[in-house]
């Protein structure tokens, strides 16, 4: 019961509201000692924890600015690792691999790309595309509309 009680809190309760590194700070030092006993009552909920837990990192990881560093990030993959060589292996490798490749940060990416075996040319070339990306969002919002029209025109003509 208190099992399901915990789940629900990480996944229904802290998900929508967990926005930021201190938050997933605390988070991870709320369910960290309960680890060990969850893996021996129901290892299921030790997977479901940490899908969870990748859940609420990629929400850190939105929500956080990308120019601004985590300043946690050491931390946050320190405790994935050490969950994954303990209680998960790779049960739930497929699972958290989409979300590690979604990562916006490349520095977060490297640092768990162990978990996945992700390839440094795979970082690297996500790392390209979503600089692409920015560059032409970037581009495409300091050129008034107007202008794009007149660009376009002109160009078809």
């Amino acid at each position: 019961m208190i099992n399901l009680i915990n789940f629900r809190l990480v996944t229904e309760g802290l998900l929508p509201i967990v926005k930021n590194e201190i938050q997933f700070l605390y988070v991870c030092h709320m369910i960290g000692p309960f680890l060990q006993r969850f893996n021996g009552e129901k290892p299921q909920m030790v997977c479901r924890l940490t899908v969870a837990l990748y859940d609420l990192l990629s929400s850190v990881d939105r929500e956080t600015p990308g120019e601004e560093e985590l300043f946690y990030m050491d931390i946050f993959c320190d405790l994935l690792y050490h969950i994954k060589y303990m209680y998960t292996g790779d049960i739930v490798k497929n699972e958290v691999e989409t979300k590690i490749r979604n990562l916006q940060r490349a520095a977060l990416r490297l640092r768990l790309r162990f978990i996945t075996h992700l390839s440094l040319e795979d970082i690297a070339t996500q790392h390209q595309q979503q600089q692409q990306q920015q560059q032409q969002q970037v581009l495409q919002n300091s050129i008034p509309t107007p202008a794009l029209t007149f660009i376009s025109t002109s160009i078809s003509q």
